[in-house]
C-alpha cells in the first residue's frame, strides 16, 4: 500500500493464498489492524509481554484483567 501524500512508508502486505486479490487482502487486513494496534498498546502501556505466573491459567486471566481496565 503506499500513501499518496507521502507522509507513510510504503507497506507490503503479503498472503499465501496465491488467489486471493489484491482487493481481498486489503479487505483481511484492515480489521487485523484494530487488533494489531491494540496488542502493540498492551504491551508498550501495561507490560503484557512481561507477565511472570508460571501457569497459562494465571497468565489469561492477568492479561484479561490488563486488556479490559486499558480499554475502559
Amino acid at each position: 500500500m503506499r500513501d499518496p501524500a507521502g507522509e507513510f512508508e510504503d507497506t507490503p502486505l503479503l498472503c499465501t493464498d496465491m488467489s486471493a486479490t489484491a482487493t481481498q487482502i486489503i479487505e483481511w487486513f484492515v480489521p487485523r489492524w484494530n487488533i494489531e494496534v491494540t496488542f502493540e498498546e498492551l504491551r508498550a502501556h501495561l507490560s503484557v509481554e512481561t507477565q511472570r505466573q508460571w501457569s497459562d491459567r494465571a497468565i489469561g486471566r492477568s492479561t484479561l484483567v490488563s486488556s479490559v481496565c486499558f480499554h475502559w
